[in-house]
This record gives C-alpha cells, structure tokens and sequence, in this order.
C-alpha cells in the first residue's frame, strides 16, 4: 500500500499522470476524506482541490473538503472496511444509499 499527498497546485502536469503511473502498476487509488477513503473514480479535481485553493496558501491551514492524500493498493486488494467512508462501505457491502 502507498500513501501519497498529490496536489495540482505544485505541480505543471496534471495529477491524472500520477494516477495512471499507480494504474499501469496494477494499483488501485483512493482518496482520503475527512469520514474515509473513497475510490479514486469519486474524485473531482475542481470539486476537491481547485476550488478549495483559492487563497494565499498557508501550510497546514488547508480548508476544510480539501483532498489531497491518496492511497494506492496492489491489484486484488482494498483498503480495510475500517477505512472506508460511508458511501464505500454501502457500496462494497451492497447496500444502497
């Protein structure tokens, strides 16, 4: 399992690039929430990071929503249910909602 803090705002690619590495791997992203980890499909880069960055920036001041650790696990495995946010936990147990 790899833990990374990937931002738009530091980089001149986009974070897509970083994304794909981990895929072409065989990894599996997900995104850390303040509730859990949701999968990485569920990220929006305006909703998540763009539009919460408008500001001076200020280290360790970040607004609250703002995503900016990501998890990648190898092919075949998940997170723990533990970490999983409330929507991942519905969907991986076949709940709805």
């Amino acid at each position: 399992m790899v833990l990374a803090e990937i931002e738009q705002r530091h980089r001149e690619d986009a974070i897509d690039s970083t994304f794909e590495f981990f895929a072409a791997y065989g990894y599996q992203g997900w995104f850390v929430a303040p509730d859990g980890l949701y999968p990485l499909a569920e990220f929006d880069l305006d909703r998540d990071q763009l539009s919460l960055a408008t500001g001076p920036f200020t280290p360790y001041m970040m607004p609250v929503g703002y995503v900016c650790d990501f998890v990648f696990c190898p092919s075949g495995t998940r997170p723990p249910p533990c970490l999983l946010g409330d929507r991942s936990r519905s969907a991986s147990s076949g709940e709805s909602g």
